[in-house]
């Protein structure tokens, strides 16, 4: 039940986005297909005797240099919202946290771009044990929040920077902070402050359990100017997994 939990959060979370990922996407998709179709005009036409077989071959080169640039930018969404969505909760891998978050912001960022400013402060990390897709959950869903806490355009940091043997990731706002009879519940499964209609109360329940899951802490700081989620996860050791 709680794999089908956090299963189930996860692709929530992820289909949160998707009505706007599908508008960033169809944008370069219309544009790719605006330049197919003057391809086409000028190879069917009779063009070249007016303008030049040089010039000709220019502009086509340049169509498919913009063509080309469409297809890398709907690439790079696929492959963010794949590495976001896939199932893989049946053994931990080592893999690179950096890339898990960077998926992850860069998913929130398109899909979210015109209500939030995002930033990211990530230095040199180790590898870590777990799920990549688990972690750009966790961070997915504490972007979100920090999203929810903000009033007018949000301004969200995540950073990431080793501590000792440990990976620390944090997800900081700039919104009113956490009143102080909620901060003792914020964790609890189906405790939510969002309304019934805005908040499935499992959201950080769920990233509490992915963490933790991972051998690691979950807390947060928060003041009247924001709050900040701090994630520890251990440095992937092989011998420590022998």
């Amino acid at each position: 039940m709680r794999l089908r939990l956090i299963r189930s959060e996860q692709l929530a979370a992820v289909g949160g986005v998707v009505a706007c990922l599908a508008h960033e996407i169809n944008t370069p998709l219309a544009a790719l297909l605006g330049s197919i179709e003057i391809m086409q005009e000028i190879v069917t036409s009779p063009r070249e005797a007016a303008t030049g077989a040089d010039a000709t071959r220019d502009e086509l080169r340049g169509l498919l240099v913009d063509c080309g640039n469409m297809v890398d930018r709907i690439r790079e969404l696929m492959i963010a919202v794949r590495g976001m969505s896939r199932a893989d909760e049946k053994e931990a891998v080592a893999f690179d946290p950096l890339r898990a978050i960077r998926d992850a912001a860069r998913v929130f960022a398109i899909a979210r771009r015109r209500r939030c400013h995002l930033d990211l402060s990530l230095q040199a990390v180790p590898a870590i044990m777990g799920s990549p897709g688990r972690l750009g959950q966790v961070i997915l869903n504490l972007l979100q929040n920090g999203l929810d806490a903000s009033t007018g355009e949000a301004r969200l940091l995540v950073t990431a920077e080793s501590i000792g043997s440990e990976v620390r990731i944090t997800v900081a706002d700039h919104g009113a902070g956490i009143p102080a009879d909620i901060g003792p519940h914020i964790f609890e499964a189906f405790f939510t402050s969002k309304g019934v209609d805005e908040g499935t109360g499992l959201g950080l329940y769920i990233c509490r359990e992915i963490v933790t899951a991972m051998g690691g802490t979950i807390g947060f700081e928060t003041s009247p100017t924001g709050t900040t989620f701090r994630v520890d996860l251990p440095s992937y050791c092989p011998e420590r997994v022998r």
